[in-house]
């Protein structure tokens, strides 16, 4: 029985996938949030009603008496980490299906009527419905065609105005980075910038994946492989921050803008909001909810992950006065988090000052 996300092809591929098998479909498609059920039991239950209709399916017989019945569950999903593990520990095979790449978004944004939508928009829409499912985009259209057309617009709606459907769409989905939606943070840097920027990779350095943001210092790192005659060598590309980048949310533009350049279709933001909203109060919450983020980034290779560390790790300072006069000290908050998200990253290279660097301005990006 296949259990699988909603969206626009993974649900036909699995359906015609059991057609071409012989397999019977006894259920309708369902969503990988449908499968995550928190108490005890529930999830057991749900089994149990999706495999109680195969007793009705006729069994199969071969030439020696032997009956043979076989349940099947296959399951495709583009949000791993929503499956419930009393549905993925049944799963003989388990893989994961990314998100649609720019092009296919473009492909699904296109269908929108030439009249709605400006060429210049769509190209920004592709950036802002990162992470969407192709359920999403198709939604995204569609709420773009009716409020067209319930408004009797004759001219193409604006980049605000686009934003803020695809704001809606996005929270229907439950599609967020953070706590917000990228369309939103899209909207705000719109809003409070006195122009727009274009953030682009270039195209003539090998790029190792690696990036490091000094929000303090205002400069962006980006790690590149630069061949020599006999060896390739680690170099640093520094950019310089916007005056308004100063938190994460108003670097989501740009480092989003980049995964696009670079075809990475599914960045995740690891902040306090995101272990806020799976309760990963304790220890051990925090540390499978960090885990099963990265075990989906590693899974699928086009994707980019981002670590708040400033919103994930905090510093003390103490002051103590004595006879010998005024210390200072520090300690560190959740310095369990900083190694494990260091082990992970491996940037030793990023942070070696004495490391060749190549400065570039903002004109050169």
């Amino acid at each position: 029985m296949p259990t699988v996300a909603r969206g626009t092809g993974k649900s036909n591929i699995l359906s015609k996938l059991a057609k071409k098998l012989g397999i019977v479909m006894v259920g309708p498609p369902l969503a990988a949030g449908e499968l995550n059920r928190s108490l005890v039991g529930e999830s057991e239950r749900i089994l149990i009603a999706l495999c109680s209709p195969c007793n009705h399916v006729p069994s199969c017989y071969q030439n020696h008496p032997d009956v043979i019945k076989i349940r099947v569950k296959a399951n495709a999903t583009n949000q791993l980490y929503m499956m419930d593990e009393a549905f993925l520990g049944r799963l003989s095979g388990k893989f994961f299906v990314g998100r649609p790449s720019s092009n296919a978004r473009m492909t699904l944004l296109r269908k929108i009527p030439f009249w709605m939508v400006e060429p210049e928009l769509l190209g920004r829409l592709s950036i802002v419905t990162k992470n969407f499912c192709g359920a999403a985009v198709t939604a995204l259209n569609r709420d773009i065609t009716t409020h067209c057309i319930e408004m009797k617009l004759t001219n193409p709606i604006g980049e605000i105005e686009a934003l803020k459907l695809a704001d809606t769409t996005a929270q229907n989905h439950q599609i967020f980075i953070g706590s917000e939606t990228l369309s939103r943070l899209l909207l705000r840097n719109l809003l409070t910038s006195s122009r727009p920027r274009i953030y682009q990779l270039s195209k003539k350095y090998k790029y190792s994946g690696r990036m490091i943001v000094d929000l303090h210092n205002k400069y962006i790192r980006t790690e590149v492989l630069q061949s020599t005659i006999n060896t390739e060598e680690l170099s640093i590309l520094e950019y310089a921050l916007e005056p308004n980048e100063t938190n994460v949310q108003t670097l989501l533009e740009r480092l989003t803008a980049c995964e696009k350049s670079r075809n990475a279709q599914l960045p995740q933001l690891i902040d306090l909001n995101l272990l806020a909203s799976k309760s990963a109060h304790g220890e051990k919450q925090v540390y499978e909810t960090l885990k099963d983020r990265y075990d989906e980034c590693a899974a699928y290779t086009r994707s980019m992950i981002i670590y708040d560390l400033d919103a994930l790790i905090g510093i003390t300072k103490s002051e103590c006065d004595s006879n010998t006069g005024c210390s200072m000290s520090y300690s560190i908050h959740n310095q369990g988090i900083y190694t494990y998200v260091l082990a992970r990253f491996r940037d030793r290279i990023m942070v070696d000052i004495q490391m060749k660097k190549l400065i570039m301005s903002n004109d050169g990006q």
